[in-house]
């Protein structure tokens, strides 16, 4: 069993998130956190990130902003 650089924990971070990660490959995964303080810290951050995200107020924009967007884009 290989195990994974901080730099491939990045890339496979989303993957985790949404369990979409193999068996064997979230065990390489969970393994490089428990030995890894940075990973477990930039989970955290990440985690967070994703909570504060979901908290921003979905609104619509403005009915003139579309309509700029519409004219411009159409060009």
């Amino acid at each position: 069993m290989k195990m994974y650089t901080c730099k491939q924990m990045i890339y496979r971070l989303s993957d985790y998130m949404e369990k979409e990660l193999p068996f064997h490959k979230r065990l390489i995964f969970r393994l490089h956190l428990w030995m890894c303080h940075n990973c477990r810290k930039y989970l955290k951050q990440f985690k967070k990130s994703v909570e504060l995200t979901g908290k921003i107020p979905k609104e619509n924009p403005p009915k003139a902003l579309i309509e700029l967007l519409e004219k411009t884009f159409k060009k």
